[in-house]
């Protein structure tokens, strides 16, 4: 998220780069996320400046099914979502040519959104095996950006890392408490600061209660 690239997040906005990418057939035999992201222009040195650009993780999700030479679904059935012992099938959305979105929109069930709460806390095992190299979940949870704190695609909280999705979705880990907390909800925007203020003191007290 700190690569400079110029992107527009704007959830409102239909004229932003996050609603208009890979919905559209740029250069025919070119992936349409691809085609998007590689016309933005800069507007940062690359490591300057934090903007969360969407495109960035779909981007992400391509270079992953382009080494692993299948769709991400099958990937993840097959690494974690069996082993795992996931309770329904997950949805994931697609861009226009068809491929998996890295960055947004897969939908799961209230408790598999907790068991993959959990398969972090185990440090990547499905099993008893190693679905994740030894100290990855380590690293992406360190601070590689200080402002906003922000790991490999997790958001780092106070005592914690959570995955956050717009309107109030989130799956909040907290290690030294052995604690996931999955919150679904419909926020009256795609981020609202109040609430969230709300949410994270509602975090710290089931935090308190547990220990």
């Amino acid at each position: 998220m700190t690569s400079g690239v110029k992107w527009n997040e704007d959830y409102s906005d239909p004229n932003s780069d996050v609603a208009r990418v890979g919905l559209s057939v740029i250069e025919p035999g070119v992936n349409p996320v691809v085609s998007y992201m590689r016309r933005l222009p800069r507007e940062a040195a690359p490591g300057s400046k934090f903007v969360y650009k969407t495109g960035e993780t779909d981007l992400a999700g391509i270079l992953l099914s382009n080494a692993i030479g299948q769709p991400i679904s099958q990937y993840l059935s097959e690494k974690i979502w069996k082993p795992y012992g996931m309770e329904q099938d997950g949805v994931c959305v697609e861009d226009i040519a068809g491929h998996e979105r890295g960055g947004c929109c897969i939908s799961m069930t209230l408790r598999d959104y907790g068991r993959f709460g959990l398969f972090t806390l185990d440090l990547g095992k499905a099993e008893g095996r190693d679905v994740l190299p030894a100290g990855w979940m380590q690293d992406a949870t360190s601070p590689h950006v200080e402002n906003p704190p922000y790991g490999y695609f997790w958001w780092l909280i106070p005592g914690g890392y959570e995955a956050e999705g717009i309107f109030g979705q989130t799956v909040s880990i907290f290690p030294s408490d052995h604690l996931v907390v999955v919150i679904n909800s419909a926020w009256s925007g795609a981020w609202v600061d109040e609430i969230d203020k709300i949410r994270m003191q509602y975090l710290q007290a089931i935090r308190a209660a547990a220990r």
